[in-house]
């Protein structure tokens, strides 16, 4: 692994630590098994040293699909909030910066 990469790497590996704690209830959630894929899959892009761009990337369809989490809490079909069935409004939001932070990082990576 490319020593650049290796404290995003280690976040990502935290974060995905820390994503598999919090939805580990909604294990058969489809948002939480497309989160769990794309995270799994950026500590696997970091480790193999893929381009800046293609991790920035993933970090966005990341983001993404967080924000669409983050939907469901703010919105039910009756106009009540509602609890996501993957993370609760707090969990969702630290991931999101954590992401977004990381994304701000491969934009001041060598290459980009």
């Amino acid at each position: 692994m490319d020593a650049q990469y290796k404290p995003i790497y280690k976040q990502a590996a935290a974060l995905q630590h820390k994503f598999h704690d919090y939805s580990h209830t909604a294990a058969h959630d489809p948002a939480a098994h497309l989160l769990r894929n794309q995270i799994h899959a950026l500590t696997k892009d970091l480790a193999s040293n893929k381009n800046p761009h293609t991790i920035e990337n993933r970090l966005k369809v990341i983001d993404r699909q967080l924000r669409q989490v983050q939907q469901v809490n703010d919105h039910s079909m009756f106009g009540e909030r509602s609890q996501s069935r993957v993370l609760n409004p707090g969990q969702t939001n630290m991931l999101r910066k954590n992401f977004q932070s990381m994304r701000m990082n491969m934009r001041h990576q060598p290459h980009y």
